[in-house]
């Protein structure tokens, strides 16, 4: 399944539709999750995310309370069998700084990939759109590149590498 956390912030929404799109191609459920730190206000939770599965067609929704938010993203992850977080950052910068501090948590323990969308992400509106995978020379390279033809496999999709270098 996909796993969306949100907190009821447009926001946290902006990943609902990359997520929805990669729920509908790989034949997966979307799942909406709300992470509730102590004493918060569970019961508003509830029905956000009630509204909100609705509106998006999510097959299901959890509010958990924690003070641990990338715990509880990468624990509903993997809830019923693997599973993929989709969640939304800044993506001002390719510092993970900028990032945010729940989603630097989440890539920091994520045993499997996660995807990240930015401000100006939308799913692809065409059929033949690419899966598209960033490279910088690193050691970890060989299985970003792995993991993306995976990816571009299960959905069909052409798979285009991209060699990304600092311009400093």
């Amino acid at each position: 399944r996909i796993v969306v956390p949100v907190d009821g912030s447009p926001f946290a929404e902006r990943a609902l539709p990359v997520a929805a799109w990669l729920a509908r191609e790989l034949a997966v459920p979307l799942h909406l999750l709300e992470v509730v730190p102590p004493p918060g206000d569970a019961v508003r939770a509830i029905h956000y995310l009630d509204d909100l599965a609705r509106r998006c067609a999510a097959a299901g929704w959890d509010a958990t309370r924690g003070h641990d938010p990338a715990a509880a993203i990468l624990a509903a992850g993997h809830a019923d069998g693997p599973g993929l977080a989709c969640l939304a950052t800044h993506g001002r910068d390719r510092d993970a700084a900028l990032l945010g501090p729940v989603a630097t948590a989440v890539l920091d323990r994520a045993p499997r990939p996660v995807v990240m969308v930015g401000p100006h992400a939308r799913p692809p509106c065409a059929a033949d759109a690419p899966v598209v995978v960033a490279i910088d020379g690193s050691p970890e390279d060989r299985k970003v590149v792995e993991v993306a033809a995976g990816w571009a496999a299960s959905l069909d999709r052409e798979l285009v590498v991209a060699a990304v270098t600092d311009p400093g």
